[in-house]
């Protein structure tokens, strides 16, 4: 099962995948706002490009562990994805 795994930025998302064995991930490239309708059809095309099963995002935590504003708007775009 292959992973997409993303670093999501508000102007700017980190894509990578996995192999097939989930061990080794390489980097894809990255997505110019990805919250927007077209920076979605771009994620949608390399989830099929790559045969992902799963998509992962990084929340991102305050050096305290704590959810800050970056965390929020994180979960925000995740919702956006489920939908």
């Amino acid at each position: 099962m292959r992973v997409l795994a993303l670093d999501f930025g508000t102007a700017r998302t980190g894509v990578a995948v996995s192999d097939e064995t989930r061990t080794l991930a390489r980097p894809v490239g990255i997505v110019e706002r990805a919250a927007t309708q077209s920076g979605l059809d771009e994620l949608v095309a390399l989830v099929a490009e790559h045969d992902a099963e799963l998509v992962l995002v990084g929340l991102p935590l305050t050096l305290k562990g704590e959810h800050g504003e970056q965390a929020r708007v994180t979960e925000a775009f995740v919702e956006i994805l489920r939908d």
